[in-house]
């Protein structure tokens, strides 16, 4: 058997990846809010850069359907391939999924150690190739 790293968690194919992270602060040493509702902003990160945009999060403001897809649409619009954070409302899941982001839960930290955190998982992850798959 061969293990072979899957590229698909970090890679973003021939664009950059992007995440969105809540927080308190618009920084990246600043510590992630767990909710994606509760952070007063959405860090968007570029994961192989570091360099980041604050961007105010308007679900924190207004708790509705609308503001929901004007927040999705505004990922959609940076680039932003993945949400980081722990928790998230049955309908930001909901739009979130539609749109095509996926919703990774995080543990605490810093924005920028949270990435590493993402990082990391994605280096771990495996596969285990047949050798028939492997020869062939």
């Amino acid at each position: 058997m061969v293990f072979q790293h899957k590229q698909s968690c970090l890679s973003g194919g021939d664009e950059e990846m992007k995440v969105a992270i809540p927080s308190n602060e618009p920084r990246l040493d600043a510590r992630v809010e767990g909710e994606l509702c509760r952070g007063k902003y959405v860090l968007i990160v570029d994961v192989d850069t570091m360099t980041y945009e604050p961007v105010a999060n308007p679900i924190m403001w207004l708790d509705s359907d609308v503001a929901m897809k004007v927040f999705v649409q505004e990922l959609l619009q940076r680039n932003v391939s993945k949400v980081l954070a722990r928790e998230c409302s049955s309908d930001a899941r909901k739009c979130l999924g539609l749109a095509g982001i996926q919703i990774i839960g995080i543990l605490n930290g810093t924005a920028r150690s949270v990435v590493g955190q993402l990082k990391a998982m994605c280096m771990a992850e495996t596969t285990i190739l047949p050798v028939k798959e492997v020869l062939e």
